[in-house]
């Protein structure tokens, strides 16, 4: 592999792990519900990884394989639920990037679009849980653009990434990319490290982030038992920020992973 390139890839991070040996909390922790216990303690040293999820019914939950990736503790939660609950991974694929979660909670389904019919410029939503820490456990929704593709081939095969404008943090990893009418056409999974970009080339670049396009979620999808409502994209039918975020909400989950001893 060209050096170049080599170095550009290693400027892409994963989103969606915070993921940290146990250390004393910062002050900003924000308070988890209380039927979660304590994520991290001194005596128990283990790892915890937060991200988000997003339904597509009857008890099916997608996310992105590096939230949840050599964790055996996957809860599943949200705070308009009120409850976390203990749920299993029952496929992954560690190049997608691309885990699916079966649940106990009840939520409602997100629908999907199919990415080929998705054009440069597009108005795009991020709703998910950024920098959970710092910012808590409620959802933040976030605006861009549709704005490039890693290359042309990618773009004329509906395959790879798209590269979107909007705001995303460590947190967003296995969100929903949504587009104007509240479909989802992709999967946020990573942005570019806006700190090696600058040791590098001394310029401060920000918002660039990448979603996989969701012609791959539907073909992970193939031969599981999960159902997922497929609809056109109406990229006319233009719905306001707080009518995405109402529309899509409720169907967006906060994924908490963390390592736990097998006799537990």
């Amino acid at each position: 592999m060209p050096k170049r390139i080599q170095q550009a890839l290693m400027s892409l991070v994963c989103l969606g792990c915070i993921t940290v040996a146990a250390q004393p909390q910062p002050s900003v922790t924000p308070t988890p519900p209380p039927s979660i216990a304590p994520l991290v303690t001194e005596s128990e040293r283990q790892q915890v990884s937060f991200g988000t999820g997003f339904s597509i019914g009857n008890g099916f939950v997608l996310t992105a394989h590096h939230v949840v990736k050599n964790l055996n503790k996957v809860l599943v939660g949200s705070v308009q639920t009120g409850k976390w609950v203990s749920s299993d991974v029952v496929k992954i694929d560690a190049v997608l990037d691309l885990a699916l979660i079966k649940t106990s909670l009840e939520l409602p389904p997100l629908q999907l679009a199919k990415s080929d019919k998705v054009p440069m410029g597009l108005e795009i939503s991020v709703i998910g849980f950024p920098q959970p820490r710092i910012q808590g456990l409620t959802p933040k929704i976030t605006q861009g653009i549709i704005n490039g593709y890693p290359n042309l081939k990618q773009q004329a095969e509906d395959r790879g990434y798209f590269q979107i404008s909007a705001d995303i943090s460590q947190g967003n990893s296995g969100g929903p990319l949504i587009g104007p009418d509240g479909s989802v056409i992709g999967m946020v999974q990573r942005k570019l490290s806006s700190q090696r970009v600058l040791e590098r080339t001394q310029e401060w670049t920000v918002n660039v982030g990448f979603a996989l396009r969701s012609s791959h979620i539907l073909g992970f999808l193939e031969g599981t038992a999960a159902t997922v409502q497929i609809k056109p994209l109406e990229t006319n039918n233009l719905l306001r920020p707080f009518q995405i975020f109402e529309k899509v909400n409720t169907g967006v989950v906060s994924i908490i992973a963390r390592t736990e001893p097998a006799n537990r």
